[in-house]
C-alpha cells in the first residue's frame, strides 16, 4: 500500500493505529482455522466517525475492507481474502448503556461478549449467546458471525437478540436499521437480512430477565 494512502489512515486515527510492516501483519493474516492470507494494512478506529473515514479512503481507492474483531471465530471471517485493509475494532469497546427497565443494552463491536453477559447480570439481566470463545470474541465479530453457545438450544443465538444496527456503507454515509423497541421497522429488514461483518458499529441487544 502505498505511502500517501497510509498517511491519509494516520490523519483519521493517529500513526500509532495504523500499521502495514510485515511484522504488524502477522496476527492479522489469519482466526481459528487453518487458513491465512495478509492483509496490507491494519487500523484500528476508535468511533464511527473514524470508521466512516477509513471506508471513504477505501472506496476511493478501490482498496478492499475486512472487519475484525477478536479473531476467535472457525470459519474464516476474519481472513482478508483479497488484502487490502483490515479494519480492527478493538478500541471500540464501550457499553454505551444497559436499560434495565426495557432490556436493551447499547454498545460497541468491540465489547467483549462475557463483558456484556456480567455487566446484565449485575442488573439481574441475561444475555444469553454464549460462544466457547465468550470471554475473548467481540458482540460485533459474534453479530458477523451469527454466533451462539448451549444457552442458544433455550433462548436462541445472537440474531435473535440484536434489534437494531447502525452501518457504515461502502461509499462511507451511515444508517441506521431496526429500532430500540421490537426490531421491527417499515421496508426491508435489513437487521434480520445482514450478510457480511463490514462496517456494524452498534447493535441494540435485548437481554432477558433471569428465569426464576
Amino acid at each position: 500500500m502505498n505511502a500517501s494512502i497510509l498517511n491519509e489512515l494516520r490523519n483519521i486515527v493517529g500513526k500509532d493505529y495504523v500499521m502495514s510492516e510485515k511484522e504488524d501483519m502477522i496476527i492479522y493474516a489469519s482466526d481459528a482455522t487453518m487458513f491465512d492470507h495478509w492483509p496490507d494494512a491494519v487500523v484500528q478506529p476508535a468511533s464511527r466517525d473514524e470508521v466512516v473515514g477509513i471506508v471513504k479512503v477505501a472506496a476511493k481507492n478501490n482498496i478492499p475492507l475486512t472487519g475484525r474483531g477478536a479473531g476467535t471465530c472457525l470459519s474464516g471471517g476474519a481472513i482478508p481474502l483479497k488484502g487490502g485493509i483490515v479494519v480492527d475494532m478493538a478500541r471500540m469497546d464501550r457499553i454505551r448503556k444497559i436499560d434495565a427497565a426495557n432490556k436493551i443494552a447499547i454498545v460497541e463491536p468491540g465489547v467483549i461478549t462475557f463483558e456484556l453477559a456480567s455487566q446484565a447480570a449485575k442488573l439481574g439481566l441475561l444475555y444469553p449467546p454464549d460462544p466457547s470463545s465468550w470471554k475473548e470474541s467481540t458482540l460485533g465479530g459474534n453479530v458477523a458471525e451469527c454466533a451462539g453457545g448451549p444457552k442458544g438450544v433455550k433462548y436462541g443465538i445472537t440474531r435473535n437478540f440484536v434489534l437494531g444496527l447502525e452501518v457504515v456503507l461502502p461509499d462511507g454515509s451511515v444508517i441506521e436499521t431496526g429500532n430500540a423497541v421490537d426490531g421491527e421497522m417499515c421496508g426491508p429488514d435489513w437487521t434480520a437480512s445482514k450478510k457480511d461483518n463490514t462496517g456494524y458499529l452498534r447493535e441494540f441487544g435485548r437481554c432477558c430477565e433471569y428465569s426464576k
